[in-house]
């Protein structure tokens, strides 16, 4: 038994050298800068705002795709990552992640990096362009003017506006506005339900997110308000020291985004 187990090392021993002499040798491709290629990681959410995020890896929605091909324009594979924006935030602050997406706050101006033209943001390089709406229960008279909420307000006490959790763009404007905010709600339908049973006063957030949550037959039936808050523009964004290895790749794939946005199936936003 001995002797036939003695000459099986040499051999395996013979196979891993040939492997690691063939691995060493295969030629690589390289990146423009010279360094290895590399995936982009970019976390976008696991909430669907159709048509522009599906949350559906089967069925990408537009700017998903956009992402997708801005990335095989650059010969740079793309990885959308989905889970709760809170900790897509806290995946690129640790190096797990180079992207998210972001409106434009005064906290988020701060802590990531925007497409800029001559020292302002460049609309032409946005992901989107997205309504951010108020809604209501039937029964209230509360309405927005263009400028303030107008009608019954809460006696004794500020407007209380409900938003999806870690949607600062709707959560910020709100206390802009010298409203408190409930921010807790996981989901766009918890935030409704909230609103459903007087939770809050009102509901603040994106248009195409709060009308797919309201298509829910078992939500029960709100209102949305008719002048919209604000039209928001949303950017895929880095951290504003982004490592050495993506710096290089940051305006190029903005550039390609924009390219690519002017086509006619990524043209509505």
């Amino acid at each position: 038994m001995l002797g036939t187990m003695l000459p099986a090392m040499p051999i395996r021993a013979l196979v891993l050298l040939v492997l690691l002499c063939l691995a060493a040798s295969a030629p690589r491709a390289q990146a423009p800068n010279g360094e290895s290629p590399r995936l982009l990681r970019i976390c976008i959410g696991d909430s669907a705002i159709p048509p522009y995020l599906n949350n559906d890896p089967k069925h990408l929605g537009r700017a998903e795709r956009l992402m997708v091909e801005a990335g095989r324009a650059l010969d740079l594979g793309v990885v959308l990552q989905r889970y709760p924006f809170r900790r897509c935030r806290q995946m690129m602050q640790a190096g797990d992640s180079d992207f998210i997406l972001a409106g434009v706050t005064p906290e988020n101006l701060i802590e990531y990096q925007f497409p800029m033209k001559a020292g302002v943001l460049d609309p032409e390089r946005r992901m989107a362009r997205l309504n951010l709406v108020w809604l209501r229960r039937p029964e209230s008279r509360l309405d927005w003017d263009g400028k303030q909420m107008v009608g019954e307000l809460p006696k004794n006490r500020p407007l209380l506006v409900g938003t999806r959790a870690s949607q600062r763009i709707a959560s910020s404007s709100a206390a802009q506005l010298g409203y408190d905010v409930d921010d807790k709600a996981i989901t766009a339908a918890a935030v409704l339900r909230m609103l459903a049973v007087g939770r809050v006063d009102v509901v603040l957030g994106l248009q195409e997110e709060m009308e797919m949550a309201l298509a829910d037959p078992t939500t029960k039936p709100l209102v949305v308000m008719p002048r919209p808050l604000q039209r928001q523009d949303f950017y895929v964004v880095t951290i504003s020291k982004p490592s050495a290895s993506l710096a290089p790749l940051i305006e190029r794939f903005w550039n390609a985004l924009a390219k690519l946005r002017e086509q006619p199936e990524f043209m509505r936003d």
